[in-house]
């Protein structure tokens, strides 16, 4: 008990929502950790996977154990750029006096390195060959967008981009609440917590699992049953925030159906009804999809026409996030048209608003593409 204690750690907490139904990699991962023979364990996967999720359950899950009782060392490549910062975070977070102090105790003591995002960072080669050099007891944890090529175990990190946590409260039946959690790229369907009850209670957890198993289709029509079933006499703002909620979820599955058409149909409603609530943050929500929508169907004008409106709704609502979000797509739009100047403007407004809104990895991805149109 006293070495657990004694364990120190810069850990941040595990999201509430992520790593729901992710037990068999959690247990694969932590196998593989403590095999002796495997010094570094990279999680490879798409964005909104949930690999930074997965690594924070693991690291605490370790701790909780009382392994590596040298420490755990959480590390976010996009910040930790150079050999000397990752010394001296590991000696900060370990409460060493010196970097030649940590490492020695990298040697002497089993210690858990986790270097988050590592495709983010300006990949120095002295970072990569430290890796690979790590001094044993002690191991490492990399999470990537890309394949790094570190010796030792890598897997690959999949699951559905729309991860679905559907909890019943109570039992289910008359007046059963259910809560939907929905949880993935936040522009795309944000987080959000909402309540609906009775029958409805049971088709939002249907439309949940069925966008969990990528039945878009099955999904919408889910969605649709609760739009019609609401008695439009009488509504309350809550009730009319919650329809224009399930239309914006609706016309999403659809996009993601392939019912571009449709899709776009159901947005327009869902930001007429925002805009009843004077929701600038859903209107922009809602333009942003339809957007999306309009590029897939080579509409490149109209795309590029709501993305600078939904630019503008989510400055109104003072989401700098998702303002930035909508500038990058813009610019990625107009770099796919070959239309540079106004990409690149595009690219370093999204940026500046990455940086606003505490994204140095989102930064660093557009500083990289910038640069590449620069050179080029």
């Amino acid at each position: 008990m006293t070495e657990k204690q004694a364990v120190r750690d810069n850990l941040p907490r595990v999201p509430d929502t992520g790593v729901v139904g992710r037990g068999r990699e959690l247990a694969e991962i932590i196998k593989a950790l403590l095999d002796p023979d495997i010094p570094i364990v990279t999680l490879v996967g798409l964005a909104g996977m949930g690999k930074t999720a997965l690594a924070l359950a693991i690291a605490h899950r370790l701790r909780e154990q009382g392994e590596f009782p040298g420490g755990i060392v959480w590390l976010n490549a996009s910040i930790v750029q150079s050999l000397d910062e990752v010394w001296e975070s590991v000696r900060e977070t370990l409460d060493l006096p010196s970097p030649q102090a940590a490492r020695r105790h990298l040697r002497e003591h089993p210690t858990l390195l986790i270097l988050d995002g590592l495709n983010e960072a300006v990949q120095d080669m002295e970072i990569l060959a430290f890796l690979d050099r790590l001094p044993r007891p002690s191991k490492v944890l990399v999470t990537s967008r890309e394949r790094v090529g570190l010796v030792g175990k890598e897997l690959i990190v999949e699951g559905p981009k729309y991860k679905v946590e559907a909890a019943l409260v109570g039992a289910v039946g008359d007046g059963a609440q259910v809560t939907t959690v929905v949880t993935g790229d936040r522009d795309i369907i944000p987080v959000t917590r909402w309540t609906i009850t009775g029958e409805h209670a049971r088709v939002a957890q249907g439309a949940a699992y069925e966008v969990k198993a990528k039945n878009y289709a099955a999904a919408a029509e889910a969605y649709r049953q609760i739009l019609v079933s609401f008695d439009p006499t009488g509504l309350t703002d809550d009730d009319r925030r919650r329809c224009a909620e399930i239309s914006h979820r609706m016309g999403t599955c659809l996009r993601l159906d392939g019912q571009w058409g449709p899709a776009v149909e159901q947005q327009e409603d869902t930001f007429r009804q925002f805009k009843k609530l004077r929701d600038f943050h859903g209107q922009g929500r809602a333009y942003l999809e339809i957007a999306r929508a309009y590029q897939a169907m080579n509409s490149y004008d109209l795309a590029a026409l709501y993305y600078r409106d939904a630019h503008r709704l989510f400055r109104r609502a003072g989401d700098v996030m998702l303002a930035a979000t909508a500038k990058e797509e813009l610019g990625n739009l107009e770099y796919y048209l070959h239309v540079l100047k106004p990409a690149m403007a595009d690219w370093e407004e999204a940026a500046r608003l990455y940086e606003q809104a505490g994204r140095p990895g989102k930064v660093a991805i557009i500083r990289q593409n910038l640069a590449q149109v620069q050179a080029g």
